[in-house]
């Protein structure tokens, strides 16, 4: 049996990429509000982000669940004008949280494969719909007005399609590596290295 890919990485090496997200990527100040974007495939991680967020000060933490398995069927077999319609209270949100001062953080997880049934042009009309209901909230990402961060997180298909020679838990675990190594999480001080290496970047561009 093939293990989950929440078994295939140090539960050690996650903490301290909860915390890192929590710390530098979204800066948590005492008492503010955090919305955390996750998959239910995720909630492993999740969860530390909500812990490191509550221990860093944060007033409330709202785990917002999407199920990309639901999302498919919805694309697939919505009608045609809840396809072209994105609800008013699902702006109101984003809206009332902007205006409470929350920061962001979006677990992102790439499933290549769990969308190929699905119309593009349909994905694309309902993506439409809600990026125009959400144009003031996108607009304040733009301008680093809200704090925002996206957390890459390993699945099978993708790890795969990066290491295609190796066995689902050694690409898994190799993907893993990868995505700690490259966002500075697998060293004794998650934070001071990825400040290290965001003063070397800004001296670069600059150079």
């Amino acid at each position: 049996m093939v293990k989950k890919k929440y078994e295939l990485v140090c539960e050690e090496q996650l903490k301290k990429y909860a915390e890192l997200a929590v710390g530098a990527g979204v800066n948590v100040q005492k008492n503010q509000l955090i919305i955390i974007h996750s998959d239910i495939e995720n909630v492993t991680f999740a969860r530390l982000i909500q812990t490191a967020a509550y221990d860093a000060g944060a007033s409330n933490v709202v785990i917002d669940w999407t199920d990309e398995q639901s999302t498919k069927e919805f694309y697939l077999h919505a009608a045609d004008d809840a396809i072209d319609h994105f609800p008013d209270w699902q702006a109101a949100r984003f809206k009332e949280w902007d205006n409470a001062g929350a920061a962001y953080i979006r677990i992102m997880s790439e499933n290549l494969n769990v969308f190929k049934e699905v119309s593009p042009k349909r994905m694309n009309r309902f993506q439409k719909t809600s990026r125009t209901k959400l144009k003031a909230h996108y607009a304040k990402i733009r301008s680093h007005e809200v704090r925002w961060c996206i957390l890459a997180v390993p699945c099978f298909s993708w790890a795969s399609q990066v290491f295609p020679y190796l066995s689902k838990e050694e690409a898994m675990q190799s993907l893993w590596q990868l995505i700690l190594k490259g966002a500075r999480a697998d060293g004794e001080n998650p934070i001071e290295d990825w400040e290290i290496h965001d003063r070397a970047s800004r001296l670069g561009k600059n150079s």
